[in-house]
Order: C-alpha cells, then structure tokens, then sequence
C-alpha cells in the first residue's frame, strides 16, 4: 500500500468536528491523488513556506511557472484541504487543482493544518465557531496571516483574494467570508452550513459564494447547501450552487477542475463588479 493511502487510514473524515465517516472507498474520493514521493508537475513551481518565526503556521505557495515571474498582479486562492488537512494534499493541490482549475493570473497558498494533537476525532481547523483550547490561534488567524506574508514577497491583486475548501475546512471558510475583508470571495465544496453560526449574518450583504455539492451527499446534506444559498441571498450575497452527481468528495469523471475555474472566473466577474 502506498504511503498516502496509509496515511489516509489513519485519519477519520470530517466534514463537521461532531460528524465522522470511516468507509475508505468514500476517502478515496477525498484524497484522490495524495502521496509524499509524488513529483510536482514540471508546469508549476512550490515553495514551502512560514508566516514569521511562527512554525505552527506553514503552507505552500504554489504558482503556474509561466506567471511565476511576473511583475503583473496576481490572484490569490488560499486552500484548506478536507480531512485531516495534512501537507500530503500538495500533489493533488499542485497537480491537479492548480494545474488545471486555476487560472494561470492566480497563485495558490495551501494551508498545513497543525496538528494540535493526536486525537483522530479531533477539530482538523479550529475556528472561532467550533475552537479548540489546545489551538494556539484560529484558522482564520491563520489565513489571514497567510494573506499578509505572500503579499510581502508577491503581487497580489486584493480584489481577487478567494478561498477553497471542502468538508473539514468549509466552516472555516464560511466563517473568514464574514470576518475577514480581504477574503472576496469564497468556493466551498461538499461542507455544512448552519444559518445561525456559519457566517455574521450582517456582513454578508456584498459577499461572493460559489457552492458545490452532491444531491448524493450522505455525510453532509445537500439540503444545507440549499439552505446556504437561501440564507446568503436572502441577506444580500452573490451566491451559485453548482451541483455534481456521485455523493461526498471529488469524485471522478465530474470534471471538477472545469467547474473550480468556472467558479474562479465567475468570482473574479463578480468582485471586479463591486470595485
């Protein structure tokens, strides 16, 4: 067996910290292409990185080799990987969903989720909705520590600062949508929503949502991404739910990097409208 495969043994799936999914054929479709030996496409440049002194705070700054140097503005996709979060995403970050569902005018930061203990049931990206007092600092502190430190040593074009996140990471995302202004738009993936919790209901009017969910989704509802969209337009948000047949995670043959950089494209349309 694999490294990675090994390593997603060891891990439980959650999409909600209470909520908890064992079945390995349903994580195979959420670490589709994970594994430490992996080589990164020869199109697209990493850079392993910290915020600061801080080693707790480590992520991957990951660029379309053929913009890396560019003078031009850039982009930013910040990503936090579902399950345990864990840097063995960079192959499938890298390969698969910069490659080929970000546009070449975007870098990627991907975020190394820190392990704050052993505990297999324990919350993988601590937030200020579900925290955890063995965190040093939330999740969304972290993101936004992130935006700070690759905007030091790169260009980036604040009106297109977006996150992507999926299952584990979704409340996070939902969260920093509201509370964080340098965040302008978010894609969530395959994650849950509670109205009364997920976002600040008074800072949404203005904001940017691209949802993407499974009406065969068995660990997190559809019917709570239906409630998003409801929620979020209802208090003046842009919002599209994109739908996908096959159920919880990236699951193959529903061309999901087609429909990442038509969410991309359909954000970036939106938030240059608000300028």
């Amino acid at each position: 067996m694999k490294q990675g495969a090994r390593h997603m043994n060891k891990h439980v799936e959650r999409c909600f910290p209470e909520f908890v999914v064992g079945l390995t054929g349903m994580l195979l479709f959420l670490w589709p292409v994970l594994g430490q030996g992996q080589e990164i496409d020869k199109t697209i440049a990493v850079q392993e990185r910290q915020v600061g002194t801080n080693a707790s705070q480590k992520y991957f700054l990951i660029q379309h080799k053929a913009t890396a140097t560019s003078t031009n503005k850039q982009g930013l996709i910040l990503i936090l990987p579902g399950g345990p979060g864990s840097r063995d995403f960079l192959p499938f970050c890298a390969n698969v969903l910069t490659r080929y569902g970000f546009p070449e005018d975007f870098m990627a930061a991907e975020l190394i989720a820190p392990e704050w203990s052993k505990d297999e049931n324990r919350i993988v990206w601590p937030s200020r909705i579900f925290p955890d007092k063995r965190a040093k600092f939330t999740s969304e502190e972290f993101l936004d520590a992130v935006i700070d430190d690759v905007g030091k040593s790169n260009r980036v074009d604040e009106r297109f600062v977006f996150t992507l996140g999926w299952s584990s990471s979704g409340h996070v995302l939902y969260s920093a949508s509201t509370s964080n202004a340098k965040v302008r738009g978010s894609l969530i993936a395959m994650s849950r929503f509670l109205s009364g919790k997920s976002v600040e209901a008074e800072q949404v009017r203005g904001k940017n949502y691209w949802l993407y969910h499974s009406p065969q989704d068995r660990v997190c509802a559809y019917s709570e991404a239906q409630e998003a969209e409801n929620f979020l337009k209802e208090h003046g948000a842009n919002v599209k739910l994109v739908s996908y047949e096959g159920g919880h995670g990236w699951v193959p043959n529903t061309f999901y990097c087609d429909r990442i950089m038509e969410g991309i494209l359909w954000l970036k349309e939106k938030s240059a409208a608000l300028q």
